[in-house]
């Protein structure tokens, strides 16, 4: 078991000791008509919680054994799949009119209530240390088709401080909780915003004709086309400002390429290598960015997979779609990632930008290739119709529009991974007995 010491007093159980149920739900019978039973599958395990958005409705007449029909405070533990084996999540919801059962992917741990706070009992399993015990001991099968081992799990033993001091330790782990609920509702929040934003300024963009001394509008979102239809022009993109262009992204770009696919050496610092993986949320994850040496860097390499600064990563592989600006000159690419190097026609944070809108997002993925596993390929995506403002002025002005609620979006993402990182630290001390509580 892990390295992690705990306090004398605190006792060593198992989880069949601790539990009067542990086991996998059914296989659903889904319908496609509202019902009053829902399917809780491994995409709702997630942040801790049960989130009964991503669930499926079940067919009413199809009956569902009463085990795994979940109660208040069971424990969820996704029990399959790599990268999402393991995850937990506490159903802390009370008992409704709608049933609410686990599939068959999905292991359902159900504390002796008056022993074990289920709070305390979650976030112990959700610790990095003891999620590193259930992947050792706990997982069984091939690479690709990993499980989670109820006759393992039962036998995997945990630390428990008295009953009091687990409910004081999940009250001060819920606070945080708490705030790291409603951050992450005001991210969801402006990123609507600027959603419903970027709808209307990449398709009716801002007025900057004459001055703002002769025109009372300037600096202002055009009318729409139906309050005046004058100002627009009828393309295959439908109806955009006369004065825009519209035109195959490619007499956008000065460069349209994709990265090495040769083997590169892994070094402890150097250039970073960027894969699709680690473009995340409109920038670069430079913290799980792997590096190569600088050598391989100058020889191995050409300038194909060496972005410069301010040009365009698409991730053409895996997570399809997502971008970023490139802001660091020791950067190389793989294969999964797509250069794009604007021309004097267009701003490289204006194009970004524009990429980013729900209409060139889903266009892409509609127009990615391949039967299993889609790819967006470069000489298709290149040809896809691009409507913008030639004016870098009306860029700039779109641009700015947009840029105030993506610093409230960064503001509040910062704010949510202190908060995180807090959390973290918090459990690393209380659920270990490093801090005490009274």
């Amino acid at each position: 078991m892990s390295s992690v010491t705990y306090p004398e007093n605190w006792k060593g159980v198992t989880i069949e000791n601790i539990s009067s149920f542990v086991g996998r739900g059914i296989g659903p019978n889904y319908s496609d008509i509202e019902t009053d039973v829902i399917a809780i599958n491994q995409k709702c395990i997630r942040n801790g919680k049960v989130n009964i958005d991503f669930g499926r409705y079940h067919d009413n007449a199809s009956l569902v054994r009463q085990s795994a029909i979940l109660n208040t405070n069971d424990i969820c533990i996704n029990s399959t799949g790599d990268g999402t084996i393991g995850r937990v999540g506490l159903w802390d919801k009370p008992n409704s009119t709608s049933s609410f059962f686990v599939d068959s992917h999905v292991t359902i741990v159900r504390p002796i209530s008056e022993e074990r706070d289920s709070k305390y009992l979650s976030e112990l399993l959700s610790s990095e240390w003891i999620q590193n015990d259930i992947a050792r001991y706990c997982f069984t099968g091939s690479t690709n088709q990993v499980e989670l081992s109820r006759t393992e799990l039962l036998q995997l033993t945990l630390y428990f401080p008295e009953l009091k001091q687990q409910q004081k330790i999940a009250e001060i782990l819920s606070t945080v909780d708490n705030l790291i609920d409603q951050t992450q509702s005001l991210i969801d929040k402006y990123t609507a915003v600027k959603l419903g934003m970027m709808a209307d300024l990449s398709s009716r963009g801002i007025d900057i004709s004459g001055t703002p001394e002769t025109n009372k509008s300037y600096g202002q979102l055009r009318p729409s086309y139906e309050d005046a239809p004058e100002l627009y022009q009828e393309t295959e993109l439908g109806f955009i400002p006369k004065d825009w262009h519209a035109e195959p992204l490619q007499e956008f770009l000065s460069l349209i390429t994709y990265g090495f696919t040769n083997p590169m050496p892994e070094t402890e610092d150097g250039p970073w290598m960027v894969t699709a993986a680690n473009v995340i949320d409109g920038e670069i994850d430079y913290k799980n960015t792997r590096h190569t040496s600088l050598e391989a860097f100058n020889t191995l390499l050409t300038q194909k997979s060496k972005p410069k600064l301010n040009d365009i990563l698409l991730t053409k592989d895996g997570t399809l779609g997502r971008l970023a600006l490139v802001d660091d000159e020791t950067v190389c690419i793989n294969q999964s990632v797509a250069l794009l190097r604007c021309n004097e026609k267009v701003k490289p944070h204006f194009m970004k930008l524009l990429l980013e809108t729900e209409k060139y997002y889903h266009k892409m993925l509609d127009d990615a290739g391949g039967s299993t596993i889609k790819h967006i390929y470069i000489t298709i995506v290149d040809k896809m119709l691009i409507g913008l403002p030639p004016n870098p002025k009306e860029q700039d002005a779109i641009y700015s529009k947009a840029a105030a609620i993506i610093e409230k979006i960064n503001t509040e993402k910062t704010y949510l991974e202190k908060l995180k990182l807090k959390k973290k630290g918090l459990m690393q001390d209380l659920l270990t007995g490093k801090v005490k509580v009274s």
